[in-house]
């Protein structure tokens, strides 16, 4: 199975990634660098490129702080 995991240079976005290969899975590992989600035609782009068959999206904005003042 080819499994595309967003958030990969997160805590939970590795262990997923790690998880899915120790299990042979195909895994197409994203950091926030490599694919903007906020971004809806890079992520339409990189889609369409990779085909996956599973998508699992580990993205998190974890400052909350700053999530209360940048509600955006």
């Amino acid at each position: 199975m080819k499994i595309l995991v967003t958030g990969a240079a997160g805590l939970l976005g590795n262990a997923v990634v790690r998880a899915a290969e120790d299990r042979g899975h195909d895994v197409r590992a994203f950091s926030r660098s490599a694919l903007d989600v906020t971004d809806a035609g890079e992520v339409e782009r990189r889609l369409r490129a990779e085909r996956p068959d599973v998508v699992v999206h580990c993205v998190a904005y974890t400052a909350v702080d700053g999530a209360e003042e940048e509600s955006d």
